[in-house]
C-alpha cells in the first residue's frame, strides 16, 4: 500500500509571468475582439513612468494681492499594477481601455489603440494632445514622461522583481503592457503492473 502511495505524485507550478505589450497579437491570441469584456482578465502595467500635474490657483479673500497655487502631482511608475474597468470605442472605432491604478479610486487613465502611432499598441489617450493634457478624476492634468521622483519612487526602482525591466521602453511613448502567467502542472505516476 505504501508503494502505491509513493508511486503517484502531482505538482502544479506557477511559471514565470511574461510582460508583453497589449497589441493585435494579444487581441488575436485571446480572441479579445469578439469578447471585449475579456480585456478585464489581465493585470496591466505602463511601460515607463507617467507624471500627471494639475495646477489650480485661487485668490486669497483675506489677503489682497495674494494668490495660492496648488499643484497635484500623480506619479505612475512603470511597475504599478492596474486593472481595466471599462472598454469602449472612440468615434473612429478604435478600442479604448480605461485602466484604474489606484486601490481605492475608480478614476481611469484611458489607453487607445491608435493607428496613427507606431505598432498596434495601446497608448495614453489625450483629452487635448496638442496641449499634452488628459482628463483624470474630472481635472485637466498635463502629462510628462519624466522619471518619477521622490524617496518611494527611488525605492521602487531598486526592486529587483519589478515587472518592467529598466530601459526596455525608455525611448518610446508609454504603452500598456499586460501580464501573461504561465501555469504548468505535472503529474507523475509509476504503474504497478497488472496480474491475473
Amino acid at each position: 500500500m505504501l508503494i502505491m502511495a509513493l508511486g503517484i505524485g502531482g505538482l502544479t507550478v506557477m511559471g514565470c509571468a511574461s510582460i508583453q505589450p497589449m497589441s493585435n497579437e494579444a487581441i488575436t491570441k485571446y480572441a479579445l475582439a469578439s469578447n471585449r469584456g475579456n480585456f478585464r482578465n489581465f493585470q496591466y502595467y505602463v511601460s515607463r513612468d507617467i507624471v500627471l500635474t494639475y495646477i489650480s490657483s485661487e485668490a486669497q479673500s483675506t489677503a489682497v494681492g495674494r494668490i495660492s497655487i496648488n499643484r497635484d502631482i500623480i506619479q505612475i511608475l512603470s511597475s504599478t499594477p492596474g486593472v481595466v474597468l471599462d472598454v469602449k470605442q472612440d468615434e473612429q472605432g478604435n478600442t479604448m481601455l480605461g485602466v484604474a491604478f489606484e486601490a481605492n479610486d475608480n478614476d481611469l487613465l484611458w489607453f487607445i489603440q491608435d493607428p496613427a502611432k507606431a505598432g498596434t499598441y495601446f497608448y495614453l489617450a489625450y483629452t487635448n494632445e496638442a496641449a499634452g493634457e488628459i482628463n483624470y478624476g474630472g481635472n485637466p492634468y498635463s502629462v510628462s514622461y519624466e522619471q518619477a521622483t521622490g524617496f518611494i519612487a527611488a525605492i521602487v526602482r531598486l526592486n529587483p522583481f519589478s515587472k518592467v525591466k529598466k530601459g526596455e521602453y525608455d525611448n518610446m511613448e508609454p504603452i500598456l503592457l499586460y501580464e501573461e502567467t504561465v501555469r504548468e502542472s505535472k503529474r507523475k505516476r509509476n504503474l504497478q503492473g497488472r496480474r491475473l
